[in-house]
């Protein structure tokens, strides 16, 4: 694939990790799965779609920022939803 510097991914919903739930084809992921390491991936949503945690596959790629109406969204590591519980 080529170099990219940034990649927009729309979802049905995300997670405060950075996982999406798609449309239910895998397309994204794939695509995900085969970018640079560098490559920023933003998942673009509305507030409403962003929830603590989102049932995924082992084939789910994250994004590596969330945008919404509001601004960016934090993301989290699994042990800082830990301690948020």
């Amino acid at each position: 694939m080529a170099k990219l510097d940034l990649i927009g991914v729309p979802g049905v919903g995300f997670d405060r990790r950075g996982y999406r739930l798609g449309f239910g084809g895998g397309y994204y992921d794939r695509v995900l799965a085969g970018l640079n390491s560098r490559t920023i991936t933003v998942g673009f949503a509305y507030s409403f779609q962003v929830l603590e945690s989102l049932p995924r596959e082992p084939q789910d790629q994250m994004v590596k920022r969330i945008l919404t109406e509001q601004g960016f969204i934090q993301l989290y590591n699994k042990s800082e939803l830990m301690e948020r519980r």
